[in-house]
Formats: C-alpha cells, structure tokens, sequence
C-alpha cells in the first residue's frame, strides 16, 4: 500500500512540475502589471515607469504601471500577497520602506519573507544630510560639535513617522551620541520650509528633491549618508568620510513577485531585469534621476539582503524607541 501511495505522490509531483513548466513556457500570455506602490510623479514611480518599456520589450507583452499609494507601501503588497492569482503577471516594486514595516508596523499585512520572492534590485535613492543656512555649522564634524555642546537644543525634520530619512536621522544620531529631537511633518515639503527658514535644524533628503535648494543656497549640504559617495555629485563626501564612521543610509528600490509564483518565472524576471540593469545605458540612466545604480543579485542573495535589511532596520527603531504603527 505504501509503494502505490508513494507512486501516486510521485506521479502527482511530476505532474506539478510538468503543468509549472508548461506555465513557464507559456509566460508571459497577457500584460505584466507592475504595481507602484507609491503616487505617481515620486521617486518610485519616475524608476518603474523608466524601465517599464525595457522590460515590455524583453518579455514582448505591454507591462502596465498601476499606482497604489497608501500606508508607506503596505496597502499594495498585502493586497497582492492575498491575491489568489499568481500566474507571475504581477510584478510589485518593493522598497526600504517595505523591509522597515516589518518591525515599524504591529500588522502590515505582509510578511515579505515568507510571502515574496524579491527577483532584482534597481538601485538606491541616497539621503544626503542637509541643514539650515542659519545653523553656525560649515561640515559633519562641526555639525557633532555643535549638538555636543547644545544637548537637547537642535533638531531634525522627517518626512513622518518610519520614513527612510527619520530612521537615517536616527542612525546619526545613535552613531554620534547625539541629543537631538524628532519633529515630524506630513511630508518633504512642508520638513524642507521649516529647514530653510530655520524653524527646524537638520534634515535628511532624497538628492532629487533637496538639490535644487542647496544650489540656490537655501539649503546648507554636509554629506551623503551612503557607503560611497554619489556618481550624480562626486565631490561631496560621504558622512562617513567627512567624521562619522559607519554610517549608511539610502532609501533602495527593487521587485518582487508573489511567493506563490512559479519558480521558474521569477528566475526569468531575475534574468532579465539584471540583464536590463546591467546595462551602461541604464546605470546612466538611474544617474540621471537620482539613484546610484546597485549590484545585481541572484535570488537566494537577495532574499538574504531582504532578511539584513529587515534586522538592520529594526535595531534603529528599537534603539531609537520609535513607537510601532498599529
């Protein structure tokens, strides 16, 4: 009796795997949705809308963009992940912002581990570290200096709440032993107004959005906050360089496909986006907008990247003591 049941299981396997092929084979047969979990006109969607023709051109069916912002990035990927199809004809960008909710948020409808497949990075939005004219500080080192000898008196802006650039203020602030405060707005915008007119102290911003400020001198720029300094301005330095070791903080950008999907059809979106990525004309590309262009991955690598993430970010949050979202 064991022998046929273990026949049956056999059979049953081979035929799972036989229909998986054949679905692979077939793929893609209709548009690709790639879901943006973000409005359009941000960051997110300038990167998916700059790659949705490449992309549409290799797999040789439409790939259609669909906007859906909402609860930084959540709303979208757990929608996705209940979903009942998953034949591989979504693709969701997912972000730092996805890997921060895990810790940030008590239930983000998610777990990107056990629920997705990330299948490539595109690249990383670096924060640069920004202050007020106002503030008598020229560079990093004089910035530290000055907090040291004003404990409780400077703060930074956020964007809100779990934002990349609050938990990058945050970093900066345990790496340097700072006594620094919070305040939150709803948004960039409004973060960058208070900076400007001094009302708020420090600021850390995409290089997109902040640039136009520091060029026309309302914005004062001490550092990028990555591991390396930033192809789009290459003489500013690092914060790392310019007196805080260790730090790192960029906002990155990839896929990812439900769990549920056929392994062979992720590797084929592992293929061909790290083909597409891979290129000169799209390392210039990300330049371009904004993004410093990341290694590619293969999927067991990025699965550990998205784990690393994931701890990496939940230590500053529980060691900043930022309260978790319900």
């Amino acid at each position: 009796m064991s022998t046929r049941r273990d026949f049956i299981a056999s059979a049953s396997a081979a035929l799972l795997a036989q229909q998986s092929w054949a679905q692979a084979q077939a793929w893609p047969s209709k548009p690709i949705q790639m879901i943006i979990p973000w409005p359009a006109g941000g960051n997110g969607d300038a990167l998916g809308r700059a790659l949705q023709s490449q992309l549409s051109a290799v797999l040789k069916q439409p790939v259609i963009v669909q906007n859906q912002p909402g609860v930084g990035s959540s709303l979208a990927l757990s929608k996705l992940a209940r979903q009942e199809e998953s034949d591989g004809h979504s693709l969701a960008q997912v972000t730092a912002a996805a890997t921060i909710n895990m810790t940030l948020q008590k239930n983000p409808g998610y777990d990107l581990v056990k629920e997705y497949t990330p299948v490539a990075v595109a690249g990383s939005l670096p924060l640069i570290l920004v202050v007020s004219p106002s503030l008598p500080v020229k560079n990093v080192q004089e910035l530290i200096a000055y907090a040291k000898a004003n404990p409780g008196k400077l703060n930074y802006a956020t964007a809100g709440v779990g934002t990349g650039g609050h938990l990058a203020a945050e970093a900066f602030k345990l790496l340097a032993g700072l006594d620094i405060m919070p305040i939150h707005y709803k948004g960039a915008a409004p973060a960058k107004v208070d900076v400007v007119s001094g009302d708020a102290h420090m600021f850390f911003d995409g290089i997109p959005s902040a640039m136009p400020l520091v060029q026309g001198n309302r914005l004062r720029l001490l550092g990028v906050a990555t591991k390396t300094r930033f192809e789009g301005i290459p003489d500013v330095p690092t914060i790392a360089e310019a007196g805080l070791p260790g730090m790192d903080a960029a906002v990155w950008f990839g896929f990812s496909v439900p769990r549920r999907t056929s392994s062979e059809v992720a590797n084929r979106y592992n293929k061909e986006l790290n083909a597409i990525l891979g290129t000169k004309e799209s390392k210039e590309m990300l330049v371009k907008i904004g993004f410093q262009p990341m290694q590619q991955l293969t999927i067991p690598q990025l699965e550990a990247f998205t784990r690393e993430d994931i701890d990496r970010w939940a230590k500053v949050i529980k060691a900043g003591n930022i309260p978790t979202e319900s």
